[in-house]
């Protein structure tokens, strides 16, 4: 996930992300909870797996340092997902490649030592040495593979499991905070006119007790 800068806006905070498309409706999801606005999706011009999101938020949310820092924990906890699961595909690819090495090594080379009446002596040697690169590489494919099934598989769905958990109480929280945000920015507006409401009924009250009091002085001074 990338960030670009985007123009200022006196009335909006905009943001605009680099995705991977399979999670880009995801993050959209969990952007949402933090008062953020799609308002943009563009496909990258260079890699088809990646897309650009475009948000837009107001500038004066309620709560808005605290999500701030809600939001950089979510981007910390979707970055360490993203690289568990990019090392747990790499484990897989090398296991896998390994063992394609291996079937191709011991291909040629049992190709070599089947017209061994007719190959010459560095055919021979090249045959020999060609399966032993592919027992050797075959071993470490498998025990790759094995990894991959074992600790490290493991190990890197533990943290991808963590990461998302994460990511979902971060988006829990945020909520939560904006919610109680909303509550206190409508009871201080409550309070607020409220306020102007008794400041506006006594003004009219001061207001009729100088203009009766006017009359009185009138009323009087007609008398004398």
């Amino acid at each position: 996930m990338k960030k670009r800068p985007v123009a200022a806006d006196f009335d909006y905070d905009y943001i605009a992300l680099e995705v991977k498309r399979a999670k880009a409706e995801r993050f959209r999801r969990c952007c949402e909870h933090f008062g953020w606005e799609q308002i943009g999706r563009t496909a990258d011009r260079r890699y088809a797996d990646v897309v650009h999101l475009r948000f837009r938020r107001p500038h004066d949310v309620p709560a808005k340092d605290a999500l701030q820092l809600l939001q950089v924990r979510l981007e910390l906890a979707w970055n360490a997902g993203g690289r568990a699961e990019n090392a747990l595909a790499a484990h897989t690819l090398f296991a896998l490649l390994g063992l394609l090495a291996v079937a191709v090594c011991l291909l040629a080379a049992g190709v070599l030592l089947l017209v061994f009446l007719w190959a010459t002596t560095w055919a021979r040697a090249l045959g020999f040495v060609l399966a032993g690169l592919g027992v050797l590489v075959g071993a470490e494919g498998l025990r790759r593979l094995a990894g991959v099934t074992g600790k490290s598989r493991q190990k890197h769905r533990a943290a991808i499991i963590a990461a998302r958990r994460q990511i979902r109480a971060l988006c829990a929280a945020a909520r939560a905070l904006r919610a109680a945000g909303e509550e206190q920015a409508a009871a201080i507006a409550a309070n607020s006119s409220a306020a102007d409401g008794a400041a506006d009924k006594a003004a009219q009250t001061k207001n009729a007790a100088a203009a009766a009091g006017s009359a009185e002085g009138a009323a009087q001074g007609g008398g004398i």
